[in-house]
């Protein structure tokens, strides 16, 4: 599978998980067919799911990386991937302006692959040599060269759409979104000209034009009508990412969190967690449609035993899925949704084929509850959870609608919103009521005008900062490694925003000895003292992105740095505050700092000298930290007062701190 390292890499991901789910729900495609993308900053390869229907992909995990000379993966411990690979390996070969491919099966152009009525068309049966599998795939190099050449450009012809006789249809683009565009409006276009043509026949009227039965665009009408620009291609797709969260089976709002709380449970026979994730991935999606009904399902197939709920029926959980449902399969495979009543029963300690449903018929509110409340008290409810926050990935922001000041959760949470914030792309987000310690999603949607630090100056009464917890960081400064951590604070006041706000560097820092540090911030949820190593990240709320901004030549002139580091706007955080649900381990995180599009610093938290549980387990000793205390948590090797020559924040200059699973805190610098 895809193991690249480039800066770009995750947005691309995200975005060819987005199009596979956007291209599912407009039925381009089904269990079958596939979407692909050049890499980004490899284009002698390019990435493509692995052999699975693309409604289920779902991480980076199911992404393959293959070559484009052979279609071989770079992985060679890859899971299996599809046959016809090699359509798109042979047309990114051919076409080196093409960065994205589409194979589909709608069933809206199979039709025209039959009558072959005015459009391309390629016959696998004129390429076939006698050793090959007569099935109309493209199995193997020479017959993806052969359809590549069906895209080849002439005076008059851009072809961006090939049919393949009785097989389906190719796209090609220059980048997902183009390729998603073109596919999506293929088929309906196509709907359109079925449409047409049964019209006329029913109407049994003259032809238009030409003796022809429809009347087609011009030659002279065609390079206007299809020419694309990049605002023509992004407003679909803005519509298609919020139509795809709107109706919730690809993971709308909390269904990630609800997943990862349902845990498969298998009989004594079965076999141990095989391909679980999976599984889990595809029940959830499959029968989970009603978004406020959180489904527990179980199987009637011998290797499942059923899914177990653990510790996740709290009030919280109930604001959000106020129905308990119980839905299994029956044996053709059809939803089949019951109502169990005797829920006392369940016991997650013995295999568990079902308790005897006793009504098929939808109770009331008030009954549901009294079966909440049974489950809870056979599974036990975590200890201070009452008033946990249902959000995942919050922003706090400038509403469009009405210039306030709002929380929100994100509506599509694989997006790079910092990246988004600074190339002008619409942010939608979830309206939050409450404050970050207890907000509830609600499923009010709103528009984000700017994106504001997670936490404000009145709700954090304290900033801790480590320095010198980097292993890198201490060797790059000839350091031996601290014994302790090493602690420094900043004043409330050196909070500053995300883009477009700027660091601003006051006159008396404007000695050209500015400095950055990318860091993991940790924004801390409720009030605690003398903390076990155990809990500490049980007080964890969130996780952001920092910039431990820095004046290096007043840091220099004393040994202690809460001056230098503790100017106003010196540490922006953002964009936005993830949840422990999403990120359950803080050391597996990679953070990177890049000053003007370069990348200068490239670290990963798992080489913290003092982990995140340690950080607050330390501080806490002897010492109260109350809730929504800040802690940035160190700096990896790569900062500008240690490179040769040295790299200072300049006035104009742009830097971004990037965080896996979190995004991109971006700031411009302004000298004052």
């Amino acid at each position: 599978m895809a193991t690249d390292n480039t800066s770009s890499t995750p947005s691309i991901f995200r975005t060819l998980i987005n199009g596979s789910h956007i291209l599912h729900q407009h039925g381009i495609l089904d269990a079958y067919g596939h979407l692909s993308v050049r890499h980004p900053e490899k284009t002698n390869t390019f990435l493509m799911p692995r052999n699975m229907a693309p409604a289920l992909l779902s991480s980076r995990a199911d992404i393959v990386e293959y070559r484009v000379d052979d279609a071989s993966p770079v992985d060679p411990t890859s899971p299996p991937g599809y046959v016809e690979r090699f359509i798109h390996s042979e047309i990114y070969r051919r076409h080196p302006e093409i960065h994205s491919v589409i194979h589909s099966h709608s069933p809206a152009i199979l039709p025209f692959t039959i009558t072959g009525s005015r459009v391309p068309m390629f016959d696998i049966a004129e390429f076939y040599s006698e050793e090959d599998v007569r099935d109309l795939l493209i199995r193997n190099q020479r017959l993806g060269k052969d359809l590549s050449a069906c895209f080849e450009r002439s005076e008059n012809s851009h072809p961006s759409v090939v049919l393949m006789r009785g097989h389906g249809f190719t796209v090609i683009g220059g980048g997902i979104e183009e390729c998603v565009f073109r596919a999506i409006y293929t088929a309906e276009n196509a709907r359109v000209q079925t449409a047409s043509l049964t019209l006329q026949l029913a109407a049994g009227t003259a032809p238009l034009k030409n003796n022809e039965a429809l009347y087609y665009l011009q030659d002279s009408e065609l390079p206007a009508t299809t020419q694309m620009t990049q605002w023509s291609i992004m407003r679909p797709w803005n519509f298609f990412i919020y139509k795809r969260y709107y109706i919730g089976i690809y993971g709308r709002k909390l269904r990630q969190r609800a997943m990862n709380l349902l845990v498969p449970y298998y009989g004594p026979q079965s076999p141990a967690y095989a391909n679980e994730r999976q599984q889990r991935l595809s029940l959830i999606r499959i029968l989970g449609s009603n978004l406020n009904t959180f489904n527990i399902f179980y199987n009637t197939d011998a290797r499942w035993k059923g899914f177990l709920v653990r510790d996740i029926l709290t009030p919280s959980d109930i604001s959000v899925f106020p129905t308990v449902l119980c839905a299994g399969l029956n044996v053709t495979g059809a939803a089949n949704i019951l109502l169990f009543r005797n829920l006392t029963e369940f016991n997650p300690s013995s295999a568990w084929d079902g308790p005897t449903p006793t009504s098929r018929y939808a109770p009331s509110f008030a009954y549901l509850t009294e079966c909440l409340d049974q489950f809870r008290s056979t599974l036990g409810t975590p200890a201070d959870t009452s008033m946990s926050p249902s959000w995942t990935h919050l922003v706090r922001f400038v509403a469009t609608e009405d210039n306030h000041i709002r929380l929100g959760q994100l509506v599509d949470t694989n997006r790079d919103v910092g990246k988004d914030s600074v190339n002008g792309v619409e942010i939608l987000v979830y309206l939050i009521e409450g404050s970050i310690f207890d907000g509830r999603v609600t499923d009010k949607i709103m528009h984000v005008k700017q994106i504001l630090s997670p936490v404000d100056s009145t709700q954090c009464n304290y900033i801790r900062c480590l320095g010198l917890n980097y292993t890198d960081h201490a060797n790059e400064a000839n350091l031996s490694l601290p014994k302790v951590p090493i602690m420094f604070t900043k004043p409330r006041s050196a909070l500053a925003d995300p883009y477009p706000a700027t660091i601003n560097i006051p006159k008396c820092a404007q000695d050209d000895t500015s400095d950055y540090e990318s860091e993991l911030c940790v924004v801390i949820g409720k009030t605690g003292r003398d903390i076990p190593e155990s809990e500490a990240l049980d007080y964890v709320l969130g996780y952001t992105a920092s910039n431990d901004v820095s004046a290096r030549a007043l840091q220099l002139a004393t040994a202690q740095w809460s001056f230098s580091k503790g100017l106003d706007g010196s540490c922006p955080i953002g964009p936005v505050l993830v949840s422990p649900s999403v990120i359950t381990d803080p050391q597996t995180l990679r953070i990177q700092g890049s000053h003007n599009g370069s990348v200068v610093q490239d670290g990963h938290t798992k080489d913290m000298i003092f982990s995140i549980a340690k950080q607050i387990s330390y501080l806490s000793q002897g010492t109260t930290l109350e809730a929504g205390t800040i802690f940035l948590t160190g700096t990896p090797a790569g900062i500008g007062y240690f490179r040769n020559p040295r790299l200072v924040l300049k006035d104009g200059d742009e830097f971004s701190v990037e965080i896996e699973r979190i995004g991109s805190l971006v700031n411009k610098v302004r000298y004052e």
